[in-house]
């Protein structure tokens, strides 16, 4: 990330929260950033830091009816979101959470994305947790119909502790932190991971007390490696579904494999460690 001589980097962010304070407080969203069938801009809720110091902020996609976006393991083809923040000054990390997607058919494909719109939910970690982040993003993301566009947004917003909580901005992000999946939910699991004869090939046990019918399961890894869309085995027990998960054939057979359960409006997330 480049750097700003510190002295310089808290005048020009100490006349930036000086100016706001005037006006009141810090915007609550950047302008959009339009594409075809698609735009972006971020959000910040406001309020104060989380117990960790970290600030919120969100991606908020909005989609052209019949428009689709991509989760960060696209399916058969896509195109994951690529998020750039080292533009930023005052930042010194950013974690990116992801709301449960869901599955896509098209033709003969099936890519893992979302419809509508959606809001990736942002953690920032201040350099300095006195002064705002300037959060300057570069986002290459797919908006896609019958044919997929690449769309490049470029959005800035300045998020701080004195970013006032604003209503709107505060309910579309708590909505989609509530899509996130969790470590836990009650009546969700995945049960066991089993191998099959073939060491590439899994075979996932979920427990869902409600929805089993339309329960999901999405994977990713070992390492950067995307296995193949889970198959749904057919058995006599909704409550305990199957999927047989194949990993890439020319990738590792060990390694950390996340896993994540999707039920209605529910959904959890676990990581495995293949021996």
């Amino acid at each position: 990330m480049p750097t700003v001589p510190s002295f310089a980097l808290r005048l020009l962010l100490a006349l930036g929260l000086a100016v706001t304070a005037v006006s009141g407080s810090l915007a609550a969203t950047s302008p959009w950033s339009e594409a075809t069938g698609a735009k972006l801009r971020l959000i910040a809720p406001g309020g104060p830091p989380a117990a960790d110091g970290t600030l919120s902020m969100g991606i908020e996609i909005a989609l052209e009816d019949g428009w689709k976006t991509y989760w960060r393991h696209p399916g058969d083809a896509g195109l994951p979101p690529e998020i750039d923040f080292s533009g930023s000054s005052n930042l010194a990390g950013a974690t990116i959470d992801f709301p449960a997607p869901r599955r896509f058919v098209d033709g003969g494909s099936t890519s893992i994305g979302y419809g509508g719109s959606v809001v990736l939910p942002v953690h920032l970690k201040p350099e300095d947790p006195a002064l705002p982040v300037m959060v300057d993003a570069r986002i290459l993301y797919g908006a896609c119909k019958e044919l997929c566009v690449p769309a490049l947004a470029t959005a800035r917003l300045m998020v701080s502790q004195a970013t006032r909580a604003d209503p709107s901005a505060a309910a579309v992000h708590a909505a989609a932190v509530a899509q996130v999946p969790t470590a836990a939910y009650e009546g969700l699991d995945i049960t066991t991971v089993a191998r099959t004869d073939d060491p590439h090939v899994l075979l996932v046990t979920a427990a869902v007390t409600d929805g089993g019918a339309e329960a999901d399961l999405f994977a990713e890894g070992p390492g950067e490696a995307f296995p193949r869309l889970p198959v749904r085995v057919e058995t006599s027990d909704p409550a305990h579904p199957q999927w047989r998960v194949a990993l890439d054939p020319h990738g590792p057979a060990k390694g950390r494999v996340r896993f994540t359960l999707v039920a209605g409006d529910r959904a959890v997330e676990r990581v495995v460690t293949l021996d």
